[in-house]
């Protein structure tokens, strides 16, 4: 492009320089949105808990509880079996054995969330998450 006037390459020269350090201040604020979105965001909102934030006694115990945290527990049953037997000799100085090892049996794991409540008496009670029955296994903590 030719421009008939210095005023004119020195406009057109601003511009350009203008219009690139624009897109550069809105890909810089973009990005730090970005970064401040993701360091905000609460441990919580990526990994949510299924223990309801508020839980009640009923009509026959009226206390009220809040979460104040919750745990995966994992427990694993261990249902046993297998079979391992050897049988070996040694006969005028010429040896052989013939093992065998057979792994069997079978285990069960379950994992649920345990909720930890503050109830309006001042306990603490922890409650399973998926019936909302009293917890008394402490299990594994993830």
């Amino acid at each position: 492009m030719t421009y008939s006037t210095p005023k004119q390459l020195v406009a057109a020269t601003l511009s350009e320089q203008t219009a690139t350090y624009v897109r550069q201040l809105a890909l810089s604020a973009l990005m730090t949105l970005l970064v401040l979105l993701v360091v905000a965001a609460p441990p919580g909102a990526i990994a949510q808990s299924p223990c309801a934030d508020y839980i009640s006694g009923g009509a026959d115990n009226p206390v009220t509880g809040t979460l104040l945290g919750s745990r995966k527990v994992t427990e694993t049953t261990n249902l046993g079996g297998g079979l391992n037997a050897s049988v070996g000799g040694k006969k005028g100085g010429v040896g052989g054995s013939i093992g065998g090892n057979m792994e069997g049996g079978s285990s069960t794991t379950i994992e649920y969330y345990v909720g930890t409540y503050l109830m309006s008496d001042g306990d603490r009670l922890e409650v399973r998450c998926d019936n909302y029955t009293e917890s008394t296994d402490a299990g594994e903590r993830d």
